[in-house]
């Protein structure tokens, strides 16, 4: 059997692959109904705010794999969690912006923003590689995701967009 150590993670390829499908999809469709549910009961910015917070999770657990394999399963499968809540904020946040107007500029901007997003990053989260630690670069980003969640939550307190029902 052939294994991979990524990051110092110590797990067959037929482990990670598993994990990274199977688990990540388990929580995708899994928690898609109880993210329906709570986008309907929620302020935009509210719902949304949750989603890096779970993203957040993820390298912390990435980072105790390394301790035990059983982590990287529960990183995927809350990954797929977060993968479902960000969906569901990422396709219904134009329609909520919009009201009843045509949502595609509210939409065009989520484009903008993950094309910069992956322009800039990748390239920052590899210079922080080559000058710190393959967990620096995680824990960065974990805290980048508490930022993000807090920024976000923060914006709910002064903007009262609710998710309505009716956009679902």
């Amino acid at each position: 059997m052939i294994k991979a150590k990524i990051g110092g993670i110590h797990g067959s390829y037929t482990k990670i692959l598993l994990a990274v499908c199977l688990c990540k999809g388990i929580g995708f469709a899994a928690s898609s109904p109880l993210w329906v549910k709570l986008f309907n009961r929620s302020k935009i910015f509210s719902f949304c705010s949750r989603v890096p917070l779970i993203a957040a999770l993820f390298p912390t657990l990435l980072i105790l794999s390394k301790f035990n394999l059983a982590f990287v399963f529960v990183a995927y499968l809350l990954y797929g969690v977060m993968q479902g809540g960000s969906e569901l904020g990422w396709k219904m946040s134009g329609p909520v912006f919009s009201k009843d107007e045509d949502s595609a500029p509210y939409s065009s901007i989520n484009v903008l923003a993950v094309g910069i997003r992956g322009g800039i990053f990748p390239y920052f989260g590899a210079l922080l590689l080559l000058i710190k630690s393959f967990d620096f670069v995680l824990i960065m980003g974990g805290f980048l995701c508490i930022a993000g969640s807090l920024s976000l939550w923060r914006s709910g307190k002064k903007y009262t967009l609710q998710a309505t029902p009716s956009t679902i």
